[in-house]
């Protein structure tokens, strides 16, 4: 299991971190008190099919903390379900989701690199780009299990090694204002439609890039349509995650800010 490490603003706001937590792993058959266990999970009956190639399946990969303990009652001497404490990416202040990209299940790709199949990995935007710097390195234990399969002794091998704080040269204040700009310019979009017979738009399109003229750095980025990444760490992904990924008209999983476009009349002096 390996552990990121912080994406944080200039001003020393968490735009991106990690906690620790708890999956719900099922290995298939039959399970006692099932809607017992479901109801204390928040799962829906009937469970998935077992992903035959690895002979399991994440029913939840976040836990609530104050039920943990009541499943590990219930899961006591089940052989086919096990809570399996991971590692979750969390994006707290709810900003620049455009820039700092989404996460998604590892993929072949991603297990040769060295990650586990429970882990979910960075697709696109900084967390992908930034890969190098954030990702830590998996430690090693060795542990020695009882007859029912549980941990009774164990011993760190190798231990884990976090990756870097990455610090952006974004001002938190003036990206909000400028994605909250671009939600806004949704009312005037419309009214100029109805006045010309077009038809209206759910979201407004667009991107909002400040810079500081003297140093270049990037004081805000902000995309429109935004989406929050904390979206695309839950299992099963919050149906907004999926919504994002199919839409094709607004594509608001695509950064529109570091794209290229055709240059308009503005470019033509």
């Amino acid at each position: 299991m390996i552990t990121a490490c912080e994406i944080r603003a200039a001003d020393g706001t968490l735009l991106a971190g990690s906690r620790d937590a708890v999956a719900l792993v099922y290995k298939g058959g039959p399970v006692k008190q099932l809607e017992r266990i479901a109801g204390l999970a928040g799962l829906m009956l009937p469970l998935p099919a077992v992903d035959p190639k690895i002979g399991e399946v994440v029913l939840k990969r976040d836990v609530p903390p104050e039920r943990i303990l009541a499943l590990e009652e219930w899961l006591s001497g089940q052989e086919n379900l096990e809570l399996r404490y991971r590692v979750q990416r969390v994006y707290p202040a709810g900003l620049a989701g455009n820039l700092l990209g989404y996460t998604g299940n590892a993929d072949q790709p991603d297990l040769d690199k060295g990650y586990d199949r429970d882990d979910l990995v960075p697709k696109s935007g900084l967390e992908a780009g930034l890969e190098a710097f954030l990702r830590g390195k998996p430690g090693e234990r060795l542990q020695e299990m009882d007859a029912r399969g549980r941990a009774v002794r164990e011993r760190v091998v190798r231990p884990a090694q976090r990756g870097q704080t990455v610090t952006l040269t974004i001002q938190p204040k003036l990206q909000m204002a400028a994605e909250r700009a671009i939600v806004e310019a949704k009312d005037d979009i419309n009214l100029r439609n109805r006045n010309n017979g077009i038809a209206q738009v759910k979201y407004a399109r667009g991107a909002i890039v400040a810079l500081n003229p003297k140093t270049g750095q990037i004081l805000a980025l902000a995309v429109g349509p935004k989406y929050d990444p904390n979206w695309f760490t839950a299992v099963p992904r919050d149906l907004r995650a999926n919504a994002a990924l199919r839409d094709t008209k607004y594509l608001p999983t695509w950064n529109r800010a570091v794209q290229v476009f055709e240059p308009g009349s503005t470019f033509k002096l």
